[in-house]
């Protein structure tokens, strides 16, 4: 995302702070706080909370969620173009792999974790729907349109049924609700929840 200008960071600033706080409150707000504020608000308007509202209510309170998204989009450009770009960080090898380089599960193992995780895993456009983003003939739309090498977000914002930003906020909820993959060795007994555990923290230190 370019630059955005101090309108639009005004705009932003008053929808995820409550406030204008444009200037020197605003100067003083990081990446941290900025995303502390952001999941606080994110909780408030989320549409998952108001399933049992009527739908032109719940089309109302999706429209606020997809603001807050596209406000923290705003304010999070705005400040790395006023903050140096950060020191490069320590790759993260994923968990799965992890256990495999351990020698504590095999390829075949790995592999057959990952199709478990990726099969229970809430589809985008599953999502999508529950938060009225898009509707039963938008999903099929997607699903129908050519692309092969094309993800269905990527189809779906091709099409202008999704923003970027709003595409984001779908990913990261996708991937924060998604099952464990130690769960999967605990279930088949390949390794005990305290290994899991273990490992778990071994892997975060090492990231550290």
């Amino acid at each position: 995302m370019e630059k955005p200008d101090r309108l639009e960071v005004r705009r932003a600033a008053r929808l995820l702070l409550g406030e204008d706080r444009v200037g020197a409150p605003l100067a003083a707000l990081d990446a941290a706080r900025l995303k502390a504020l952001y999941r606080r608000r994110a909780l408030e308007t989320h549409p998952d909370r108001f399933a049992h509202l009527p739908a032109a209510e719940q089309a109302a309170l999706a429209d606020r969620f997809r603001g807050v998204a596209e406000a923290y989009a705003v304010l999070t450009a705005a400040l790395a173009a006023r903050e140096p770009p950060p020191a490069p960080v320590k790759s993260m090898v994923p968990f799965g792999r992890w256990l495999h380089r351990r020698g504590l599960i095999s390829q075949a193992q790995l592999v057959a974790a990952l199709e478990w995780q990726r099969a229970h895993r809430p589809s985008l456009g599953e999502i999508a729907r529950r938060w009225g983003w898009l509707s039963g003939g938008d999903v099929t739309r997607v699903l129908s349109t050519a692309g092969a090498t094309e993800r269905f977000g990527e189809k779906a914002v091709r099409l202008n049924l999704l923003t970027p930003v709003g595409l984001g906020a779908l990913l990261r909820h996708q991937q924060a609700g998604e099952t464990r993959l130690g769960r999967y060795f605990v279930e088949r007994r390949i390794l005990t929840a305290l290994d899991v555990e273990r490992e778990a923290h071994a892997h975060e230190r090492r990231a550290a």
